[in-house]
Formats: structure tokens, sequence, C-alpha cells
């Protein structure tokens, strides 16, 4: 399965780059699958925010910087705590172009969230059908794209029970790519990502990725 291990096979769901991008701490991005679900599918942004909360700068950042590369992807993610209504955002990065893997009928991007002391604060797992530019809708039963986070692990086990996917029960993600010019794609994404115990989630209220191809 090439390089892509941290990714199982569909029957077994049920590890860069120091950034010069700066990553903002993550607060705790787990919460009870019993609470109501997001269902946003808008890009905006709502009035409540939380100090933790760059999402605007850090898509400014990776509009700025991505492109001067030869290839990889920054993304930033906006996670949403239902409870309090509160923002975190985080960068990831993967510094290599996304890879097919056979096994999936995907091009996988495995993205890493870093610390100002280089300490891994999340992973961040999305898998496309095409690249190209389009609507890609992931869930337990489209695979059209597929994503996975798992926050505050220094290494990524798609098995784990708190890793979070969009194919458990629950879950939804959607990705819209459009071509950026120059090799480049960039896109927008939500999801709501259920862990592999059925227990806890997290919320992507709003996701900006930019991806430089080779």
């Amino acid at each position: 399965m090439s390089r892509r291990t941290g990714w199982r096979s569909w029957s077994g769901l049920a590890g860069g780059l120091s950034l010069a991008l700066s990553v903002s701490a993550c607060g705790g991005g787990y919460y009870s699958a019993a609470s109501p679900p997001s269902t946003s599918s808008s890009g905006a942004s709502s009035s409540t925010s939380s100090s933790a909360d760059s999402f605007d700068e850090d898509r400014a950042r990776i509009r700025s910087t991505v492109p001067g590369w030869d290839e990889g992807t920054g993304a930033t993610v906006r996670f949403l705590k239902e409870a309090s209504g509160t923002r975190t955002s985080l960068i990831f990065v993967d510094p290599t172009a996304p890879a097919w893997s056979s096994d999936l009928d995907l091009w996988v991007i495995e993205a890493k969230a870093k610390g100002s002391d280089d300490s891994i604060l999340g992973h961040l797992m999305i898998g496309l059908a095409k690249l190209e530019p389009g609507t890609y809708e992931g869930s337990p039963s489209s695979k059209q794209s597929v994503m996975s986070v798992r926050l505050v692990e220094p290494q990524y086990d798609g098995k784990a029970p708190d890793t979070t996917w969009s194919v458990n029960d629950g879950s939804w993600c959607r990705v819209v790519l459009r071509d950026a010019g120059n090799g480049t794609l960039e896109g927008d994404f939500q999801a709501k990502l259920v862990d592999n115990k059925n227990e806890q989630y997290v919320t992507v209220e709003s996701g900006y990725l930019l991806i430089k191809r080779r």
C-alpha cells in the first residue's frame, strides 16, 4: 500500500515538515457522539469565536506559502465545540504530493499539525476520488471523499478507538475543489467525524486546503 500506511482497508476500519506556518494550540476537539450533530455546509464564519480561532489568518498564510513549494498540501481546520460554541483552528501540512492508493481507489493526503516545540498536535487524513475541480461527498455509504482526524496523539492509527472517520455511522464529510492555477488546487471542506467506538466525534465547521501537485 506504498507509504500510506496509516490508512486501512474498509474492512479494518469499525505518523514531517517543520512549519514555516504558525500553529494554534488545540484545546480538546472530541465531543460526545450523543450531542446533536453539526449540519453546517457553509464555510461562513459565525460571530462566536475563541482566542484560539486563527482560521482566517491561517488560510492567508497557506495561500501565500504553499504555491512556492515544489509539492505538498497545506490545510487549516476550524474545530467547533458544540456545547460552548467555541472554536479552535489548527494548520496541518503534508510535505509530499497526494499519492494514489490502489487499495482505496483514492488520492491520499496525510497531514500533521505541529506545535512551536515540534510536538505533534494532530493528524488529518483526506482521501479524494479525483484531483480535479468538483464536489466530493463522504459518508458510511459514499467514498468519493474520506476523512479522518486524530488529535493530540504523536502517532496515527486508523484502527485506534479514538480515531474519527467519515466512514463510521453518523459521520459525513464534503470537499469542494477548485482550480487555483499553476498546478494547484484549493478547496473548502466540512465534516462530522465519529470515532471508532461510536462514542465521540469532532466537528470540522470550516476547512481550507491548498494542494501543490508535482
